[in-house]
């Protein structure tokens, strides 16, 4: 009777445990989409959860038993072209500071929440910019193609401390380049859709329009505005005939911010003698193109923004509170 009762009292637990599963809420069903990272470990926040992972372009086999997207590719073309089966989904975040690899009108318009990982990068994509401002002022690529060749070749290059520079953009990736460049002796001004004259970190911001005049100015320009800050070209050949000789420029916003074949007329006729770029409108960027062989430009494949420690700077969400890096209904 003994055991009777034993085997009664087990198959009772058990019979609740299987009741309080099937009223347990179902957990939310994540899905990774890009390749290579995030590894384990960046995902141990989400452990309990279902976590599924796609490469871009498989987005769309996924797509339709999905409640939030951790979108961790540069682009994702199948997120719009099958939006109409994202029926479950109700939150995208984008491990990106910008929202144009994402966003788009039937986005826009629906009700999902959609977080970027604006602020995350700051301080790393300032640390590479300024690493290149100094390895275009110091002649960091014409050393390192002589010491390729066995060439000994004694020449001057420039001080960094003194030169102006002008920032395209005016977020926290272009106020923690302006911090780091005030502290090498660098004056700062930027443009921005919108002018502040006084802005705390930055000095002087002018509006757009005011882009090519403030450009005559510049010893080095740095371009850090996504395309939801401006419009494709913004930097182009108009802008760019107003620098003066030997200008240098670096590009870690967006590659449709600037006119490539306008920078390589720059770069023909002396008005710019040294650019980096980080980012492109095509990535990766086709071996065709003439980037690849100038040895007057620095290609880096988007990698300004990258940091062994990067994921210690982005805590995970915390449950009933606000989630960060919510984009406002304005950029819709």
């Amino acid at each position: 009777m003994r055991a009777r009762a034993h085997r009664d009292a087990a198959d009772g637990h058990a019979r609740d445990r299987v009741d309080r599963r099937a009223n347990a809420p179902e957990r939310p069903h994540v899905v990774v989409v890009g390749e290579g990272d995030p590894d384990d470990a960046r995902l141990e926040p989400l452990r309990g959860h279902r976590i599924s992972r796609c490469a871009a372009g498989e987005l769309s086999r996924l797509l339709p038993d999905a409640d939030v997207l951790f979108v961790w590719s540069f682009a994702t073309p199948e997120l719009r072209s099958h939006w109409s089966s994202a029926e479950k989904l109700s939150w995208i975040h984008t491990a990106t500071a910008g929202i144009d690899n994402v966003l788009f009108p039937g986005l826009a318009a629906s009700s999902v929440t959609l977080t970027s990982s604006r602020g995350v990068f700051d301080v790393p994509i300032a640390e590479y910019v300024i690493g290149l401002i100094i390895a275009l002022a110091k002649d960091f690529p014409a050393t390192l193609a002589a010491q390729r060749e066995r060439r000994w070749e004694h020449r001057e290059t420039d001080r960094v401390g003194g030169r102006h520079l002008v920032l395209v953009g005016a977020g926290p990736i272009a106020q923690a380049v302006a911090r780091t460049a005030r502290c090498l002796g660098m004056s700062v001004e930027a443009v921005a859709r919108s002018a502040r004259p006084h802005d705390p970190v930055l000095g002087p911001v002018h509006a757009a329009a005011e882009l090519g005049a403030v450009l005559e100015r510049a010893d080095d320009v740095v371009i850090a505005a996504p395309l939801t800050e401006g419009p494709r070209g913004l930097v182009g050949r108009d802008a760019l005939l107003h620098l003066r000789a030997g200008t240098h420029l670096v590009n870690v916003g967006r590659g449709a911010v600037l006119d490539h074949e306008a920078l390589l007329e720059a770069l023909d006729d002396g008005r710019v003698t040294g650019a980096a770029l980080d980012v492109f409108e095509t990535e990766p960027l086709p071996e065709r193109s003439a980037l690849w062989d100038d040895r007057r430009v620095v290609v880096s494949p988007h990698t300004g923004g990258g940091g062994r420690r990067g994921a210690d700077a982005a805590p995970p969400p915390v449950p009933r509170e606000p989630l960060r890096g919510v984009v406002g209904e304005s950029l819709s």
